[in-house]
């Protein structure tokens, strides 16, 4: 049992950060919903777990399993506003937009839908 904790443990160190990159990327890349207050709070979010995850050393030993164990229960917990804050930043969004066209429009409803789906990966 504890030899899958240490591989479960192992590939999230090398994987999350990974992954982690990616939503911060995607947030960096969406117009107009990337300058706005709520995503750039999402974007700090996934940034700071980047940081920590790669800071962490690698969770080889019962001890730093462990460790990592309660690093990941705090992201989950920071993580928790993702949704919301998200929510918020397309309510900003709507507010702000006036007059856009649809086409804009459909690339933040595809982006926010791809940007849900990979939460579940994370």
């Amino acid at each position: 049992m504890q030899k899958m904790l240490f591989q479960v443990a192992m590939f999230l160190h090398r994987e999350l950060p990974i992954r982690l990159a990616h939503r911060v990327r995607d947030l960096d890349s969406i117009p107009m919903l990337n300058q706005l207050k709520s995503t750039k709070e999402v974007r700090a979010m996934y940034a700071t777990s980047f940081e920590e995850i790669r800071a962490a050393p690698t969770p080889n030993s019962r001890a730093r399993e462990e460790h990592f164990a309660e690093l990941l229960e705090r992201i989950y917990t920071r993580h928790s506003a993702v949704l919301l804050t998200m929510a918020r930043s397309a309510y900003e969004l709507r507010a702000d937009m006036g007059s856009m066209s649809f086409i804009e429009t459909d690339a933040i409803h595809r982006f926010l839908d791809s940007f849900y789906m990979s939460r579940i990966g994370i």
